[in-house]
C-alpha cells in the first residue's frame, strides 16, 4: 500500500558500481537491505532499501578501498576506473529528480597519496567538498534533506523550476495564471 505521508520513512537507492581491478567497497550509515543485484561485464547495479525514521535528515554512504591500481591505465589512457554512482533515488516509492539529488549531495573525498602528490606537483588545489552523485574517490557521500520531506522537496523543485524558466514552472505544473499558482501554494501548505 502506498505511503502518502509528507515525511519520508524509506529510501531506495540504485547504485551503479564500476570495477577498476576490484569493485568499490561501500557502507551506508543506516540499516539497509540489498533487494537486487545485477552484474554485467565490469558493472554491478545494486538496489538498496533503507528504512528511516521521521527525524532523519541525511543519508550517508561511505566509499572505501579504492587503490591506485583501480584506475587502469593503458598507453597513457584510462581504460577502466573504479566508481560508485548513486544513479536513482526513491523516497517512499516516489522517484526523485536526479539533478536535485546531485544539488543536495556532498562528497567529502579522502584522496589517496598519489592524488595528493599529483596535485602538489602541479599546483592544483583539491576540493574538500564535491557536489556530485558519482564517487571517483574514497570518501563520504551525504544527501541532506529536511523533514517533512515532501514539503521540502516540492518547495525545492518549484524553486529550481523557476530558475530554469518561469514558463517551465507553468507548463510542468499545468498552471495558467497567478491565481492558480496561489491555489497550488495553499494546497501544498494544507498538506503540511
Amino acid at each position: 500500500m502506498p505511503n502518502y505521508s509528507i515525511y519520508v520513512n524509506n529510501f531506495q537507492l540504485e547504485l551503479v558500481l564500476t570495477r577498476g581491478i576490484n569493485y568499490p567497497e561501500w557502507s551506508i550509515e543506516h540499516d539497509f537491505e540489498i533487494i537486487s543485484q545485477v552484474d554485467t561485464n565490469d558493472t554491478q547495479t545494486i538496489m538498496v532499501d533503507i528504512p528511516i525514521d521521521s527525524s532523519c535528515t541525511s543519508l550517508i554512504l561511505t566509499n572505501f578501498g579504492k587503490t591506485d591500481q583501480d584506475t587502469v591505465i593503458e598507453n597513457g589512457q584510462i581504460v577502466r576506473d573504479q566508481t560508485l554512482a548513486i544513479n536513482r533515488v526513491w523516497a517512499n516509492a516516489v522517484l526523485l529528480e536526479q539533478y536535485l539529488i546531485k544539488d543536495q549531495s556532498q562528497m567529502m573525498p579522502d584522496y589517496n597519496q598519489s592524488n595528493l602528490n599529483y596535485a602538489k606537483e602541479h599546483n592544483i588545489e583539491l576540493d574538500k567538498v564535491l557536489y556530485t552523485d558519482t564517487l571517483y574517490y574514497n570518501g563520504t557521500w551525504k544527501f541532506n534533506f529536511e523533514q517533512p520531506f515532501f514539503k521540502w522537496y516540492n518547495r525545492l523543485l518549484f524553486e529550481k523550476l523557476k530558475i530554469f524558466n518561469h514558463w517551465v514552472t507553468q507548463s510542468h505544473l499545468g498552471i495558467a495564471d497567478e491565481h492558480q499558482i496561489k491555489k497550488l501554494k495553499v494546497l501544498l501548505e494544507c498538506l503540511s
